[in-house]
């Protein structure tokens, strides 16, 4: 892997970046598979090469705390990311727009709150849900 470089991905995809133990973003990334149809979305989690790589280069920081989005070389988190992951799901898209109304430090702030408290309400997978998916989704999934 060239270390000035992004792993590829076509840039027309947003790739999710998740916390693989948590059971809340676990059940978030099937339902955006079964959802995401024109199949924008690409899947990877911190024990991939892809989060390696954006360790390596600054681009997120360990441990995964947020949901991340990467597009057109843009890393989104938090907030943000969520509402430009839900965007790429045809109608799904408008309810993430209605969303954007709310100031983004209120968003960050109900998104930290459910962050910090995910585990204790939703507890922690044992297995990552990368490694479980269909074949069909198997091709969206980064390692």
């Amino acid at each position: 892997m060239n270390s000035s470089h992004t792993p590829p991905v076509h840039d027309s995809k947003t790739v999710v970046i998740f916390d693989s133990d948590c059971v809340l973003c676990s059940r978030f990334v099937r339902f955006l598979m079964k959802f995401d149809r024109r199949e924008k979305l690409m899947f990877t989690d911190p024990s991939s090469n892809y989060f390696s790589f954006l360790v390596k280069t600054n681009q997120i920081k360990p441990p995964v705390l947020s949901v991340y989005a990467r597009y057109n070389g843009d890393l989104l988190e938090k907030s943000n990311a969520v509402l430009h992951i839900i965007s790429q799901l045809s109608w799904w898209g408008k309810f993430a727009l209605i969303l954007k109304i709310i100031p983004l430090p209120w968003r960050d702030k109900i998104y930290d709150w459910v962050a910090a408290n995910r585990y204790q309400w939703f507890g922690k997978t044992q297995v990552c849900v990368l490694d479980e998916v269909s074949p069909k989704y198997k091709r969206r999934t980064i390692r």
